[in-house]
């Protein structure tokens, strides 16, 4: 009776893999069947056939399990990109969110600026009134220098008509 043997094996991401290890047959009896004449040669070439397949499942088990040793590889590299990247994209939000609160801070500075200018701008209206009032009073009180000036001339002309001696 031939027996096929071989061992389960779970790797990296839980792939199962059956790894045929051998074909083993009871040696007292490999001898018999081998002595049996033509039906011996004939099960000797089974034999042959099914060892050599045996041999070459083995084989492709072997590549099998490095192609999925090589693709655990790959997407642990990959899963190491995906957390630089994702670090990269904190970073960038981060820097955002600290543009954005130079921007807030930009803007408040903007309004207090604002402010000021309009306080200026009162003030410089507040002066600009007091000045037309002064104009206006300056003009009244050249009128009133005139008007004065022309009243000590009649005065010193109506002086002037009284002689003392």
């Amino acid at each position: 009776m031939l027996a096929i043997t071989g061992v389960v094996v779970v790797v990296g991401i839980g792939l199962i893999v059956w790894v045929p290890t051998t074909v083993t047959r009871p040696v007292g009896q490999a001898v018999a069947v081998a002595r049996a004449g033509e039906a011996g040669r004939g099960f000797a070439v089974v034999a042959a056939e099914v060892r050599s397949l045996a041999q070459r499942s083995a084989d492709a088990a072997r590549q099998i399990k490095e192609l999925i040793t090589a693709s655990v590889e790959r997407v642990s590299q990959g899963t190491a990109l995906v957390h630089d990247a994702g670090v990269a994209i904190r970073d960038m939000v981060e820097g955002v969110q600290r543009l954005g609160g130079l921007v807030a801070e930009m803007n408040a500075a903007s309004r207090d600026q604002a402010a000021s200018i309009d306080q200026v701008g009162a003030a410089v209206g507040q002066i600009d009134q007091g000045t037309q009032q002064n104009a206006a009073l300056v003009e009244e009180i050249a009128a009133a220098a005139s008007s004065l000036r022309q009243q000590a001339n009649e005065l010193v002309a109506a002086v002037s008509r009284f002689r003392v001696s």
